[in-house]
């Protein structure tokens, strides 16, 4: 049997107190500066592409998963097209600064009760905040104009593997309607 002494105890209060108190401040102060991010998904109903509209809650959690970070944001009547769904999030929170979270995704269609779609997974808040969005699986309806990977000045684009430069892409100095092509 472990004792624990009344001192202990409310330290132990104090503490989680002032934790919850820190989480209230923060939120309440960063509501003001919060930025919106675009959540991109793909759905499947019954082993298919999903097509149709599905209400999608989601839910910001501690890395742990145990705990709540804000309250749960319910996208209803989202279309979903071929599984592809994308939205504007916004958790009314700073994410500028976040720690390490996870988002939980429940989906429900016609008045029925939410479903968690597997385990909450890790939520990148600098790359959400970005736009960083590629997925390794492909993307849908992007514009060759405005999304691409690559650099929008003279610079190389580079890319790594185990942080060891493994391909490098120069800007030519032959050009092509005014801009630099690649040979």
């Amino acid at each position: 049997m472990k004792f624990v002494s009344s001192s202990a105890k409310r330290d132990r209060q104090k503490t989680s107190c002032k934790t919850l108190f820190a989480l209230a401040m923060i939120s309440a102060c960063s509501a003001a500066s919060a930025a919106p991010w675009i959540y991109r998904g793909t759905l499947n109903d019954g082993g298919k592409p999903a097509n149709g509209r599905y209400d999608v809650r989601l839910s910001l959690l501690n890395d742990a998963a145990t705990q709540a970070i804000a309250q749960p944001l319910t996208l209803f009547n989202l279309e979903v097209k071929d599984g592809q769904f994308s939205a504007e999030v916004d958790f009314g929170i700073n994410l500028d600064n976040a720690p390490l979270l996870k988002l939980k995704t429940e989906v429900a269609q016609g008045g029925t009760g939410f479903v968690a779609l597997g385990e909450p997974t890790r939520f990148d808040a600098k790359a959400a905040l970005g736009g960083v969005c590629w997925d390794t699986q492909g993307n849908v309806g992007t514009n060759p104009a405005s999304n691409f990977i690559g650099t929008t000045d003279a610079q190389p684009f580079v890319v790594r593997t185990r942080n060891a430069q493994s391909l490098r892409i120069e800007p030519s100095s032959i050009l092509s309607g005014g801009a630099p092509i690649t040979t």
